[in-house]
């Protein structure tokens, strides 16, 4: 009897918890570009200079769960495959999208230009280069005031570490 192959796209809290649930049940693959789990709700925590906010993916793995460090490029509903940036394919019976939310510069005029966002590990690093950078006394003009938008977890906290620092105004 063939073993039900599930592919689950992203390795987030999402799919990470799908992986844990249907290990033991069915042939689980996960696919994710970064072979680090993102603890999102520990960005702002990076932010500050407190946590890196990552995890080895693996060591989250139940055993017996494939990992394949890739972006899924298409999805070939039909023919049940998904076509990897590795130029592989992996066949499926049932597929699971869990590859997150990402911020939306491009929403807001003048945000991609201006804005340091921190929803995701690439920003939450650069907001942290950017607040070193302040720190070391090297200020541009247009760098002297920050201000906070945005009411998740990332949001609601990051001026909170930094604003003891003088970080924020």
């Amino acid at each position: 009897m063939t073993q039900t192959r599930i592919v689950i796209i992203g390795a987030g809290y999402a799919g990470l918890s799908a992986a844990k649930r249907l290990a033991g049940h069915a042939a689980v693959t996960v696919v994710n570009p970064r072979d680090e789990f993102v603890e999102r709700i520990r960005l702002h925590q990076l932010v500050a200079g407190g946590d890196d906010a990552t995890l080895p993916l693996t060591s989250l793995l139940v055993p017996g769960t494939a990992f394949v460090q890739a972006t899924a490029e298409t999805i070939d509903a039909a023919g049940r495959r998904v076509a990897l940036s590795t130029g592989e394919e992996i066949g499926y019976d049932h597929l699971i999208y869990a590859a997150g939310s990402r911020s939306a510069e491009d929403a807001v005029p003048g945000a991609r230009e201006h804005a340091v966002t921190v929803g995701d590990l690439d920003g939450a690093r650069a907001a942290r280069r950017r607040s070193r950078s302040r720190s070391a006394g090297r200020r541009s003009a247009t760098a002297s005031t920050r201000a906070g938008a945005g009411s998740g977890s990332a949001g609601r906290s990051d001026g909170d570490p930094l604003s003891g620092r003088g970080e924020w105004s």
